[in-house]
């Protein structure tokens, strides 16, 4: 579980809240994932009007914060600063092959901006006489400059980058493309905007429907919420 990962920054989070009765914001508090062992989720509500939210499934580890609003029962998230997405970017010369240490080089091949190879990008190459080629990438690309695509007139390519669910849009392929090259540019992966996503408490439970799905809180008893480490 990667929550204890984020503790320290939900913790260095709380004690700069500034404090406030708790009879005007009976809904701030922190509330911790309760769906299960494979899932680990924590949001605080803070009684300035701030939140924090952190989750780690599987593979994916992602936090949020920014502003809450609560208005006839429904709390509303506004994330601040908006993240910048990640994104594929293309950085194909058409008349010259990838250059890697692979021989022959590869037809398809994605990096991070520090020249390592991204292995599994799923792709879609689409061919002008309809038929589709999908695949994923290795650490050293697919395919070769030899090989091709796997049709004569490729069109068009898609990217997908499953566990942060980054798209590519379609990137026209230039006739006499030997290869491709897409750079995977970070920005700010793994900060989620959930601004529109609502909550509802149900007795000490908080019901967050968010672009994932629905996930639900428990608030963490009193003993358990963040103090401030002895000086």
């Amino acid at each position: 579980m990667a929550i204890p990962r984020f503790r320290t920054a939900l913790l260095a989070f709380a004690l700069i809240l500034p404090t406030a009765s708790p009879a005007a914001t009976p809904a701030a508090g922190l509330y911790r994932g309760d769906a299960g062992h494979e899932v680990a989720a924590e949001l605080l509500l803070g009684e300035d009007g701030t939140y924090y939210y952190a989750l780690s499934v599987g593979a994916l580890d992602e936090e949020s914060r920014g502003r809450w609003e609560e208005h006839d029962g429904v709390i509303t998230l506004i994330t601040d600063p908006k993240p910048v997405p990640p994104r594929f970017a293309l950085l194909t010369d058409p008349n010259e092959p990838v250059r890697t240490m692979q021989d022959p080089p590869p037809y398809l091949l994605v990096t991070m901006p520090n020249g390592r190879g991204v292995p599994g990008i799923d792709f879609i190459v689409h061919c002008a006489d309809g038929t589709t080629i999908s695949d994923y990438t290795q650490v050293d690309g697919w395919g070769t400059v030899d090989e091709g695509p796997g049709c004569d007139n490729p069109q068009w390519v898609e990217l997908h980058e499953a566990i942060h669910d980054i798209h590519s849009e379609p990137v026209v392929i230039p006739a006499g493309t030997k290869s491709l090259h897409f750079r995977l540019i970070p920005n700010d992966v793994g900060q989620v905007d959930l601004t529109g996503a609502i909550a509802s408490i149900e007795g000490d439970s908080l019901l967050l429907m968010q672009e994932r799905g629905l996930l639900r809180f428990q608030r963490v008893a009193a003993a358990e919420t963040p103090e401030k480490p002895p000086e």
